[in-house]
């Protein structure tokens, strides 16, 4: 008896070890990053929940990817004026993000990689729903790009990693209602 209860201990011990390892064992580096800059938005985010699927570069009618450019993502949004975004992207990196837009596919956002998990609806109609890309990971990592859009606008936001925590440095609306 004693020697079965052992055995079905361990086994549930391996069961609920495999279980929460591949949870994340099955993410690229990147998307694990990405869902790095996930907490950090879902952490932050005082009102309103995300949608629990992303969206990708043809969202409504509209090819995102194009926005992608020196001309457009000029960022006059931005929450330091010392910020240029010029200094920050180089031609490859307009060339990398805009490939990393093409490709976007929409996702399940997985509730168990975020800390803040009521942040996330699966309620599509609601005014204070916002929708948004995965976030695009570019700079060795120390940059990040995401384009969000709610009932009343939709717009670029750029991110740093700061001390191991990212921080929303500009954005850059595409429309306002």
């Amino acid at each position: 008896m004693i020697l079965n209860f052992r055995i079905l201990s361990i086994f549930i011990t391996t069961v609920i070890l495999s279980i929460s390892c591949s949870t994340t064992s099955n993410l690229s580096k990147n998307e694990l990053e990405s869902y790095g800059v996930l907490n950090s938005i879902t952490q932050k985010q005082k009102s309103g929940k995300i949608y629990y699927l992303t969206i990708n570069s043809k969202y409504d009618k509209t090819d995102l990817s194009k926005y992608i450019n020196q001309n457009f993502l000029d960022f006059p949004l931005c929450i330091n004026n010392s910020i240029k975004p010029s200094n920050i992207f180089e031609k490859s990196d307009f060339e990398y993000v805009k490939n990393q837009f093409n490709e976007l596919k929409i996702i399940e956002i997985r509730k168990s990689l975020l800390k803040n998990k009521s942040a996330i609806t699966k309620i599509k109609g609601k005014e204070e729903t916002s929708f948004m890309t995965f976030p695009i990971i570019f700079k060795n990592g120390n940059y990040a790009i995401y384009y969000s859009e709610s009932k009343f606008g939709g717009e670029f936001n750029l991110l740093k990693r700061e001390d191991e925590k990212w921080e929303k440095i500009c954005s850059n609306l595409l429309w306002i209602e």
